[in-house]
């Protein structure tokens, strides 16, 4: 009720954010790394060590309602190729 549905915050551990986004690079969707509190500082944010996250693969995703759900399917395919190729 008090979230804006056009934004997801997904942290994944054991993976640096910046990597994953250049795997991801090339998409329709906008992706940043780190937390929107961050204001595009590198180091990690104090709020996601304050909710546990530690600092981990933090990636922001803004979806658009031009998106369809397919769409999203396969960039959650796309986020869950790259991971595991990182892990590799």
């Amino acid at each position: 009720e008090n979230s804006d549905p056009r934004y997801l915050a997904l942290a994944i551990e054991k993976i640096v954010a910046e990597e994953l986004l250049r795997r991801l690079d090339g998409n329709d969707f906008k992706i940043d790394a780190g937390s929107a509190c961050g204001g595009g500082v590198l180091s990690p944010s104090h709020v996601l060590n304050a909710m546990g996250l530690g600092v981990d693969g933090h990636i922001r995703i803004t979806l658009k309602k031009e998106h369809s759900q397919r769409d999203v399917i396969d960039l959650a395919t796309r986020i869950s190729d790259a991971v595991s190729e990182l892990r590799a």
